[in-house]
């Protein structure tokens, strides 16, 4: 064999044979890849291999990743009222206690300050008597603050329990295209490793370029601010 020759043959090998995909799907891949190139229908289009009826796999494939998002949106559809009545619950409480510890230390300040009586008192007796006013302060505020920290922790703890499940919905498609991509690339590697034969394919070639990513952007412009902007946080894969 030329030198040639061996190049072709070691550019084949280094194409995937997916054992993920059953043996009679493999070989009528190889087959119909072989086939194709030998019609000369197979080309090499922008660093991808192209052909009828890879287009046919790549629409089999963004058909799959249109579902996986079209569930996750309706699902995100579901939870943003739920999250964003959650957060407004939350942020209520939070400027209750915030106005509740403003009012606090305004008497706070007005218990420290000297009042008529302390100046016929010693200095000691003087301070006993402010820190006698700062205690009943103390003490007026701190079932209320308590009761309201008490509210605000639930109320964490429901807008996070609906951020998760919004979070999910998002993690579960972005999953479930993966694994549709993986599928798409194994069933494209079988097919142009037949058509290697009749033609130099490298693996450079055998991508995911055709698929779609518009299902997952346009998630992203319905979601993605949203979350951010009504959370304050920023989610993983935006």
């Amino acid at each position: 064999m030329d030198d040639l020759g061996n190049s072709s043959h070691a550019k084949r090998r280094e194409l995937f044979f997916p054992r993920g995909l059953s043996v009679l799907t493999r070989m009528h891949l190889w087959m119909r890849g072989y086939l194709d190139a030998g019609r000369g229908s197979v080309h090499l289009s922008q660093g991808q291999v192209t052909s009828p009826y890879c287009r046919k796999l790549a629409q089999q494939a963004d058909l799959r990743i249109n579902v996986e998002w079209q569930d996750c949106n309706g699902e995100m559809f579901r939870l943003r009222p739920l999250l964003e009545k959650a957060i407004q619950d939350r942020d209520e409480v939070a400027r209750s206690l915030e106005a509740l510890s403003e009012k606090k230390a305004s008497k706070m300040q007005d218990a420290s300050i000297r009042s008529e009586g302390d100046a016929a008192m010693s200095e000691h007796m003087a301070m006993k008597r402010k820190r006698r006013r700062q205690a009943l302060v103390e003490a007026e505020f701190a079932s209320r603050e308590a009761h309201l920290r008490s509210i605000l922790s639930r109320e964490q703890a429901a807008v996070s329990s609906i951020l998760a499940q919004y979070q999910d919905a998002e993690d579960i498609a972005t999953t479930h295209e993966r694994i549709v991509r993986m599928e798409y690339l194994a069933k494209l590697s079988c097919y142009s490793r037949g058509a290697s034969r009749k033609m130099a394919i490298e693996l450079a070639h055998v991508n995911d370029a055709a698929l779609t990513t518009v299902p997952k952007k346009e998630n992203e412009a319905l979601f993605g601010a949203c979350a951010r902007c009504i959370t304050g946080i920023e989610r993983d894969g935006t």
